[in-house]
């Protein structure tokens, strides 16, 4: 049975028994009678697939999954907030299981980025009982399916031994789940502190916003990006589950318990110092004096990690300087903290439109104090992070540096929740959906390469035949689309200021708009926007972009998708690491040839060629002189009074990074 076979199989069976333990009386007669229609309107549609480009037994998971988590949401909404049947802990256990059941389908794609590398720390801690990793890269292939050599600036020991830059606490967590089924088991105990983190989500916003139906936050926050990590080897979950824990705990009540989670966070990665830190320094700062003791009990508690690491295998694991914001590098700052927000491919806007809209409402308004003490730890860590140019997370699924504020996010989009009308509720749904449906059906497509596409408009791109993924902004590759989002979301940020100051709600308060900790309804004026406006301006938008997507841009990428290769590679090579890094592009040596739609009249050709090069544009010869690739150089040209254009390389080796209009 293949391991598609076997998750939708387990999800058949969580989807049919489960709801019996939630759902209750007339809630679980509606829903069986429900489930029973639905269940007959797929076999129908399902026999009828050959009309559809739907065969793929990938995608039938991915929707079923996706459509059978709704269901069980909206019948979980009407069950009363203060019911067992909602209780965080049934539904963490419910999300564990979820997780668990799609790991034979998500495992068929071979693990990949840094998630290797944890795999063979754990197998060196299993077998041989050292950090000494020398075997395991010899015996990669068989391990975790392919060759694996260190990353740069991995610790080498003074007898040669080869050890990873990667903190070993994970590996260590791993350790059972590995010893009895290898890389399914260490995925598997990801999978459980998956589980674990829907739950001190769920717990944290029902503590932060007591009339809250967390049931309707459960979709959203088991989606995307969660659900991206919670069946993956990385540390991103398990570090969000003991932030969330902290913030839980930041009274102080259980000392020992908050002190616990900033050590293992810390100690999962050094980098989330940064937040535990800061945190502990709020929590200081707002506690009164009999705290101190148990305040001097928790920062000798956080010792620990840093003793561990500066200690253990003689400094093998040093601390690395991290880029710090100055005006030297703020377009690196602007960059990566934009790219956070909307970047099409690893932004918050297209990978979890909801957690953006959270986030976006939280900068006007007080929602909770969880969310402004876990602000404000949070800000040190993204003063550091946002410089950098791996901001994007590199070779892993997006959003890989923000998973551990899902707490934050949560308590956020739980806040939106409680404002928004049945549309609103219903858009954030379907686009959630739809990502949860891509990530489970196809997983390779989540680790994206980062060359300034997305994953959408390369199949807008290849599929309309035109150039549109230069209409959705990219922060990997700057455009015009980035620079229009960076000025509106900084409007629409101080117009829900402005409008906050003057008493008005710009989101429609429906019967769960009680301000948390108030005892009556907020008293302040909304508005609301008219229903039909939405869906027509949605259209005209729609239109306006197929319209500009069909004209040719004034920048071609040569290693862009609706660019036709004939013959060729890319460039830098597809797995490189740290590709981001490089300037790509499209190498041509001779016959090989790229047929492209690019406005006609003067342009620019950008390119290196180690001994130059002979290419032809639409008949046209070109020489192109020598040019070390470190030191790229243009090319006047002049294209054609036509759309189509066809480049070929008659002599020679050259790399062309991009034509330009003049």
């Amino acid at each position: 049975m293949s391991g598609t076979a076997l998750s939708f199989a387990g999800a058949v069976a969580l989807f049919s028994l489960y709801p019996a333990t939630l759902l209750r009386d007339e809630t679980l007669r509606r829903y069986v009678v429900f489930d029973l229609a639905a269940s007959v309107a797929s076999l129908l549609f399902f026999f009828n697939a050959a009309h559809f480009a739907l065969q793929d037994p990938d995608w039938w998971l991915a929707i079923f999954v996706v459509a059978k988590m709704a269901q069980l949401s909206i019948f979980l909404g009407r069950i009363p907030v203060d019911d067992r049947a909602v209780s965080p802990r049934l539904l963490g256990f419910f999300a564990t299981l979820l997780f668990v059941i799609l790991l034979p389908h998500i495992l068929q794609s071979p693990i990949d980025g840094d998630e290797t590398h944890y795999v063979l720390l754990t197998d060196s801690l299993v077998r041989d009982h050292d950090l000494d990793l020398r075997n395991q890269y010899a015996e990669s292939t068989r391990l975790v399916g392919r060759p694996i050599e260190g990353q740069s600036g991995d610790p080498i020991g003074a007898n040669g031994e080869l050890y990873s830059r990667h903190e070993p606490f994970l590996s260590i967590l791993l350790i059972p789940g590995y010893a009895a089924l290898g890389t399914a088991g260490a995925a598997a105990t990801i999978a459980i502190f998956g589980g674990l983190l829907i739950f001190s989500l769920l717990s944290l916003v029902s503590e932060e916003l007591p009339d809250f139906k967390t049931a309707v936050l459960l979709p959203f926050i088991i989606g995307p990006p969660v659900l991206f990590y919670a069946t993956r080897i990385w540390p991103e979950v398990p570090a969000a589950f003991c932030f969330s824990q902290a913030l839980r705990h930041r009274h102080l009540r259980s000392p020992v318990r908050f002190g616990m989670y900033l050590v293992l966070l810390c100690a999962l990665k050094l980098r989330f110092a940064l937040i535990a830190i800061p945190l502990l320094f709020i929590v200081v700062a707002l506690s009164s004096r009999r705290d101190w003791k148990r305040i001097a009990l928790v920062g000798a508690l956080l010792t620990i990690p840093f003793a561990g690491l500066l200690l253990f295998d003689r400094g093998v694991f040093s601390v690395r300087p991290i880029d710090a914001v100055s005006a030297a590098n703020f377009a690196s700052a602007w960059r990566g903290a934009a790219g956070l927000l909307f970047d099409a491919q690893a932004g918050l806007l297209f990978q979890a439109p909801l957690l953006f809209a959270g986030l976006i409402l939280a900068c006007s308004r007080r929602t909770s104090q969880a969310l402004s003490v876990g602000s404000a730890s949070a800000a040190l860590y993204l003063l550091f992070l946002i410089p950098r140019s791996e901001w994007h997370g590199g070779w892993s699924p997006p959003l890989r540096y923000i998973v551990v504020f899902m707490p934050l996010f949560a308590i956020a989009a739980a806040a939106v929740l409680q404002r928004l009308r049945l549309a609103g509720l219903t858009l954030f749904a379907l686009l959630t959906g739809g990502l949860a449906i891509h990530g489970i059906a196809q997983p390779p497509h989540l680790f994206h390469i980062t060359n300034g596409e997305s994953e959408l408009g390369e199949v807008l791109s290849t599929h309309l035949y035109g150039d549109f993924s230069r209409l959705l902004p990219s922060l990997i590759r700057p455009n015009a689309a980035a620079m229009i989002c960076s000025i509106l979301v900084v409007l629409v940020v101080a117009v829900l200021i402005a409008a906050r100051r003057r008493g008005i709600s710009p989101l429609p308060l429906g019967e769960g708009g009680r301000r948390p900790g108030e005892g009556v309804m907020a008293q302040s004026r909304s508005f609301s926007v008219p229903a039909p406006l939405l869906p027509a301006a949605l259209s005209v938008l729609l239109v306006g972009m197929y319209a500009c997507g069909s004209r040719p841009g004034p920048i071609v990428q040569l290693e862009d998708a609706h660019v036709q290769h004939n013959g060729g590679r890319l460039y830098p090579e597809h797995f490189i690491v740290a590709r981001f890094r490089f300037q790509g592009g499209w190498t041509l040596t001779g016959g090989d040839q790229a047929a492209f739609h690019a406005r006609s009249g003067r342009s620019r050709l950008y390119y290196f060629a180690d001994t130059g090069a002979v290419v032809a544009v639409d008949g046209i010869t070109l020489r192109l002189p020598a040019a070390q690739h470190d030191k790229w150089k243009s090319a006047s040209v002049v294209l054609p009074e036509k759309t189509d254009h066809l480049l070929r390389c008659v002599e020679g080796e050259v790399t062309i990074d991009r034509i330009e209009h003049e």
